[in-house]
């Protein structure tokens, strides 16, 4: 049900005609795909982990936590690739072990659970992302409230039960065959297009749709700004910058995994059909989501690319770049504090962003105050 494989070719039965060529090509191709798609996303994933904890402070905001709990979930998803049967090795090559251990075996590495449990992970996280960065940006001063650090480990909590339960479903339709010791699917007890539906509409369609609504909503909303309004080229930048990163995160997850989000759901209908070379092609597209976003951190975060650069120095022999770094950083924030520029990622919530945009653009406090009918003023107040 989790874009399984054919009962055939997990329970090592040959198939009587000779296989053409594109499926021998498709067996070779596979793996190596799989492949590349677990090293890049384990150490790609695994060096931005690296950089988030050895600037400890970033975990205090929870825009930088939500990140890190996503590349967390990416480089688990560069694990278990590597792990799991039908990826890099053919399931029929594991022999599994006899009795309740064999059974654990076949329900939760060989059902593949873990691998699309974690994709469904990231996609509810972005969609998190999503949320948080309207409340910044929208409603500044409950930001502070709703997301407290308490708070964003109670919000992962649920993301990750969420997924866990719809997701266990997997766990009923394989099990394994004592004879022979291999891994094969059952018929299942539940509703095979009503479970299907219901699984990909919640965690992935209706998450993927807030997340663009939002997103569209933010422009919206920034487009409004009085601060916008005084034609402040300076801040129109900051505003591109603040979204662009969480903009191409949420469309490359919207097509890596839509293709095989769609095909699976039409599966579920018997209308296309499982184990094709498309249907392979769309679980490597999925897959290939889990190592994007570290490029995505670094190519368009200047303090990510930065801690990327320190962390690298060493391995290029240029380990006087970090001093010269760490010089040329703190002219550059001692000019920016003079000059009133700012960076709106580096600030955790919008009620700081709001507030140092007002006295940036000559608003006083005390005008907040008197300007009741002022949307960003009333706000900050």
């Amino acid at each position: 049900m989790s874009n399984r494989r054919t009962s055939t070719y997990l329970s090592n039965i040959s198939s009587p005609t000779t296989p053409r060529a594109t499926n021998v090509a498709f067996s070779y191709l596979l793996p190596v795909a799989f492949g590349l798609i677990a090293a890049i996303a384990l150490i790609g994933n695994g060096l931005l982990c690296v950089v988030i904890l050895k600037n400890y402070r970033m975990l205090r905001s929870a825009y930088n936590l939500l990140i890190f709990s996503l590349a967390v979930t990416d480089m688990l998803t560069g694990v278990f690739i590597g792990v799991t049967p039908n990826y890099l090795v053919s399931l029929s090559s594991y022999q599994a072990p006899s009795g309740l251990p064999g059974v654990i075996f076949c329900k939760v590495i060989g059902s593949q659970y873990f691998v699309f449990l974690l994709g469904k992970v990231s996609c509810l996280t972005v969609t998190c992302l999503a949320v948080e960065r309207w409340y910044s940006v929208v409603k500044p001063v409950k930001y502070r409230l709703k997301f407290k650090r308490r708070r964003v480990y109670v919000y992962l909590l649920i993301m990750w039960l969420t997924c866990l339960l719809l997701h266990s479903f997997v766990l009923f339709e394989i099990t394994l065959d004592e004879k022979n010791l291999r891994c094969v699917w059952i018929t299942s007890a539940f509703p095979k297009e009503l479970t299907v539906m219901t699984y990909t509409i919640v965690t992935f369609f209706v998450p993927n749709t807030v997340t663009w609504v939002t997103y569209l909503h933010i422009s919206f909303a920034l487009k409004r700004s009085p601060v916008i309004n005084k034609n402040n080229t300076r801040f129109t930048r900051t505003r591109f910058k603040l979204l662009r990163m969480c903009i191409i995160v949420a469309l490359l997850l919207t097509i890596c995994w839509f293709p095989n989000q769609l095909y699976y759901a039409l599966a579920s209908y018997d209308l296309v059909r499982l184990e094709s070379p498309f249907h392979h092609f769309t679980i490597v597209l999925a897959m290939f989501n889990s190592c994007t976003n570290p490029v995505i951190y670094c190519s368009t975060n200047r303090e990510y690319r930065k801690g990327f650069l320190m962390l690298l120095c060493p391995f290029f022999n240029s380990c006087r770049c970090k001093k010269r770094r760490e010089i040329s950083l703190a002219q550059e924030n001692r000019s920016r504090v003079a000059s009133g520029e700012f960076e709106m990622e580096t600030f955790d919530g919008g009620v700081m962003l709001t507030f140092r945009n007002l006295v940036n653009q000559g608003y006083d406090v005390d005008d907040c105050k008197q300007e009741e009918t002022s949307g960003v003023c009333s706000e900050l107040i």
